[in-house]
């Protein structure tokens, strides 16, 4: 996504761009799996955490090596402006993700919301490391792209915990499906779809880049393939609907590129 990205502004994006953001997700997603291992109802349920709690000690060895090459990496390389946006971003996330259970109980503090624009707007840090304060001549079009991401995300990340509600409810974790209604979280999806088709015109009247369109049209389609996985889901019986929806982004980076 980041490289599709780059290609539609279109912008030199350096190599260790793309590694401090390989690298945050990995941190990110494996100190979650972590702090979610520790909870025993949880490993009871679920394979990968149980994989999680097997290899704890290596995987928080793996974190501080990927913590420490970032480390390196951004002092070596990255501008003053990139580096006052990732050390915000970075302390923001690592606050919520040790702290997210005791945050308030509101929509917005929702792990599953939170995870959605941190996504986008992770992405969106690309032509701001690389462009540093010549970003803010094009920051509408850097926010609009970057605001589709993300509702597509929530697209992903609202359906799975729909999909998970049951289970989770079992292991007394904290899942926005348990704490809202089913009705709820379909209405709010399609709120989110709505204001992405918004999004998606305005981006294609205002903005200047090449493809636009294709931005609004590729992210929509997944957002409507993100909102039918619980009907794959209860069909599979499995948990290949986790592989589909991330497989589907992936998808969507190709096709940003190609077209």
């Amino acid at each position: 996504m980041s490289f599709a990205f780059s290609q539609l502004l279109p912008l030199p994006v350096p190599w260790f761009v793309y590694v401090l953001l390989a690298n945050s997700t990995l941190m990110v997603y494996w100190a979650d799996h972590l702090l979610d291992a520790r909870n025993d109802k949880i490993v009871d349920i679920s394979i990968r955490h149980q994989f999680f709690k097997k290899y704890a000690t290596v995987f928080i060895v793996l974190i501080l090596l990927l913590g420490i090459a970032n480390v390196l990496i951004a002092l070596l390389y990255v501008n003053k402006v990139g580096l006052l946006f990732g050390a915000i971003a970075c302390l923001i996330v690592f606050i919520y993700v040790w702290h997210h259970d005791r945050f308030p109980h509101i929509l917005l503090f929702e792990k599953e919301v939170l995870i959605g624009l941190i996504y986008g707007f992770s992405i969106g840090l690309v032509p701001i490391l690389t462009l540093g304060t010549y970003a803010f001549f094009i920051w509408p079009e850097i926010l609009l792209i970057s605001l589709l991401i993300s509702l597509s995300t929530l697209q992903n990340t609202f359906s799975i915990a729909k999909i998970e509600c049951t289970k989770d409810l079992a292991a007394a974790a904290r899942n926005l499906a348990t704490r809202y209604s089913g009705s709820m979280l379909n209405e709010l999806q399609i709120m989110f779809f709505i204001l992405q088709l918004m999004l998606s015109i305005v981006l294609f009247l205002v903005s200047p880049v090449n493809g636009s369109l294709v931005v609004g049209i590729t992210l929509i389609a997944n957002s409507i393939l993100q909102f039918l996985l619980p009907v794959y889901a209860s069909a599979s019986q499995d948990e290949s609907y986790r592989y589909l929806g991330e497989w589907l982004f992936i998808v969507c980076g190709l096709l940003l590129y190609i077209l």
